[in-house]
């Protein structure tokens, strides 16, 4: 490949950790997407976890911006008339706890995001919010607990979150003291969960090697986990190993069929290695998931032939 191109797919690549890192997650109640996994367990439209939910997935949208924009009140009206109808639903418990996060009423809230949890474990919200909650009360090894769970049960947040909401407890007087760290670690009771920190840690200071070392940790113990995976096949890519990486983006994206960033970076793979065909199709898919980078990606790569 061209130096030209070279120096394009490097440049892309750089500004799409930059997207990654200052986006943050988001999280969204949206109805899991078909074939998805969360956890290791499908939640595809079949399933019955929010099966009673479908018929109000607009309402719940209108919800969520009420609750936006501070409306609460008209919120819960809406949530209390489609609790009438559906009280099996299981987002009626999470917007009821949501409104509750919001007037600062803790307590309820806490107790709507634990019956939640209890209830439908793969809801990744709950551990979200009772998170934040026992940040805010200083239970900050609570907190941080907490958002591991939300890692490890939808694995395609992945380093947004970690980023956001993880990574900060790690750091003592604005750096990063592995003393500190292994001691907050300490509380943290899934091995993946730490481990997939600590390969976060490396691979964001460049220790390719260790990070790599810890990612495999991960899949070892949890082959469904595709956010491991993804991050597996960066670690390859940033050790220019792209056959490895290429074959991990590949096992990310049958894990989770509906991972943007896992069909971004397979798609730079390809690109990279001269493969421009495939690697823009892979691109395309990735915007059609609304992958925040994958535009900037077509704009630099796919203005050839069927693409442009």
């Amino acid at each position: 490949m061209c130096d030209k191109c070279c120096r394009y797919a490097r440049r892309t690549i750089r500004l799409l950790a930059a997207v990654l890192i200052l986006s943050g997650p988001s999280l969204p109640f949206a109805f899991p997407a078909s074939g998805a996994h969360s956890g290791g367990q499908e939640q595809g439209p079949e399933s019955p976890l929010l099966d009673p939910c479908k018929p109000f997935e607009e309402q719940f949208e209108e919800i969520d911006e009420l609750l936006r924009a501070g409306r609460w009140t008209d919120a819960e009206v809406m949530v209390l008339e489609i609790k009438a109808e559906a009280p099996e639903c299981a987002l009626v418990t999470l917007f009821e706890g949501r409104i509750h996060f919001y007037r600062r009423n803790d307590r309820q809230a806490l107790a709507l995001f634990n019956r939640l949890a209890v209830r439908h474990p793969d809801i990744h919200q709950s551990y979200h919010f009772r998170g934040l909650i026992h940040h805010e009360q200083g239970l900050h090894s609570v907190a941080l607990e907490e958002f591991h769970k939300v890692m490890m049960v939808t694995p395609t947040i992945g380093s947004g979150y970690f980023l956001r909401y993880v990574f900060p407890y790690l750091e003592k007087g604005g750096k990063l003291d592995p003393v500190h760290i292994d001691s907050v670690l300490h509380y943290v009771s899934d091995p993946a969960a730490r481990d997939l920190t600590r390969g976060y840690l490396a691979f964001y200071q460049d220790d390719f090697r260790t990070a790599l070392e810890y990612f495999q940790k991960v899949t070892d113990a949890r082959p469904e986990h595709a956010g491991a995976w993804l991050y597996t096949g960066r670690t390859y890519e940033s050790m220019r190993q792209a056959l490895k990486a290429y074959h991990c983006y590949n096992m990310a994206i049958r894990i989770d069929a509906t991972f943007a960033r896992a069909w971004l970076h397979r798609g730079l793979t390809k690109v990279n290695e001269g493969n421009w065909y495939r690697g823009c199709q892979d691109l395309y898919k990735a915007r059609e998931l609304e992958h925040p980078a994958a535009d900037m990606a077509i704009q630099n790569f796919c203005r050839r032939g069927r693409f442009q």
